[in-house]
């Protein structure tokens, strides 16, 4: 199976292929949910950190959503390690989060990519709502 491949949910023979890809570039991609993940492996020890574009302004940043952001491009939040991103030039904005990881567990990773998943949907779904606001 192709890592970009779009499944539903993800299996452990996509689980096995990042691994593969960690271990070996320390880099890997997965599309699941239509939600293409980078995952990346941190100089920290069994810390990963995930990435996936929640929104493109196709060079623009509409006013709503643009004043969401810190004039550093991020939004942090309380909860959670995950924060946003902006890329002015592109007019992007991504959802990343630093995960811990011990090998060998599918069954957390997996439900650590569902989770992200779900809060990216909720993201997307909040800076589309900003986009309309003049």
């Amino acid at each position: 199976m192709s890592m970009n491949a779009v499944e539903k949910s993800m299996s452990y023979k996509s689980y096995l292929l990042v691994m593969s890809q960690l271990s070996s570039s320390k880099k890997a991609c997965i599309t699941i949910q239509d939600r293409t993940i980078h995952i990346d492996a941190s100089s920290k020890k069994n810390c990963w950190r995930l990435c996936t574009k929640i929104f493109d302004g196709e060079g623009n940043t509409p006013h709503g959503v643009r004043a969401c952001l810190s004039s550093t491009g991020l939004l942090r939040w309380e909860q959670g390690k995950s924060h946003l991103k902006y890329d002015s030039l592109n007019h992007v904005i991504y959802l990343i989060e630093d995960i811990a990881h011990q090998e060998r567990s599918y069954i957390p990773f997996k439900y650590h990519i569902e989770d992200f998943i779900k809060v990216s949907q909720e993201w997307q779904e909040i800076l589309e709502q900003l986009s309309t606001i003049k």
